[in-house]
């Protein structure tokens, strides 16, 4: 980061992303190309404790399965874990969705939503995004 243009006029922070199990991309589920905007969305699970073992892992076990059929149908692109902090575990995802009403509407569907906190980011396109020259 260091060598690149303009480096002088911006502050980098640089934040190292695990895998995510259920990431499409590392399973190799490929859905339809999503369409909207692009949206970050950093969610950190906060679980009560007394909340048994049985339901936490019956609502895991379903957001994996709502994550695989969002991705097919183009709203979810990308999961990465982050490290942990004393709030919880962590996940950074990049999301798509006609507008953010749509976004949060999929988001607050999520069998573990209730246990999560969320801070959303909007995207905008960038000029120099590689993606964008092809």
């Amino acid at each position: 980061l260091s060598s690149m243009p303009l480096r002088s006029w911006r502050t980098d922070e640089v934040t190292a992303l695990g895998t995510h199990q259920d990431d499409p991309a590392a399973t190799g589920l490929i859905g339809r190309p999503g369409k909207g905007p692009e949206f970050l969305i950093r969610m950190t699970l906060m679980v009560p404790s007394a909340t048994p073992a049985s339901v936490v892992d019956g609502a895991g076990c379903r957001q994996a399965d709502q994550t695989r059929d969002l991705a097919v149908r183009g709203h979810l692109c990308r999961l990465w874990t982050l490290p942990d902090s004393p709030d919880g575990p962590g996940t950074l995802g990049l999301w798509r969705a006609r507008d953010l009403g749509e976004l949060e509407a999929i988001v607050e569907s999520l069998p573990q939503s209730g246990w999560m906190t969320i801070e959303t980011t909007p995207l905008g396109p960038h000029p120099d995004d590689p993606i964008r020259m092809l």
